[in-house]
């Protein structure tokens, strides 16, 4: 004899199925929830850039006239460029003109530089310190 379905049974197997359905989109829902975010890393971000040189007050490009006695503090690297150092605050007590060091950190070419504060200074532009090291 075979297998009749009644009534009955038929709703019992339409109730598991929206019931198998249900459980299937809410996990699909809240799967996200439980998931760790990916950090999308921007694949525009400049390398660092590193210069070895001397810690000097930086020269101002016109010399005519009287001078001021401020220091903006730059390097002097020894093909006779000189870039001004954005130094953070944990660095700028701690170093002095005339010392040799290495800094590393991001570079910004004058060009790019939006204010007219350092276009006096006679620079290549910028370098945003990450580490400076004292050499001997």
């Amino acid at each position: 004899m075979p297998f009749m379905m009644n009534s009955t049974h038929k709703k019992l197997l339409l109730f598991l199925f929206a019931l198998l359905l249900a459980i299937g989109i809410g996990v699909y829902a809240i799967k996200p929830m439980f998931e760790k975010p990916t950090e999308e890393v921007p694949n525009d971000i400049p390398p660092l850039t590193m210069f070895t040189g001397t810690t000097v007050c930086l020269p101002h490009r016109d010399t005519d006239g009287p001078q001021t006695m401020e220091c903006a503090f730059g390097l002097h690297t020894d093909d006779g460029k000189y870039y001004a150092l954005d130094l953070n605050l944990e660095l700028s007590g701690n170093v002095e003109t005339t010392k040799r060091v290495t800094v590393e950190g991001l570079f910004i070419p004058i060009e790019a530089i939006s204010t007219d504060m350092w276009q006096k200074y006679d620079v290549e532009g910028i370098m945003q310190v990450v580490t400076l090291t004292e050499l001997e």
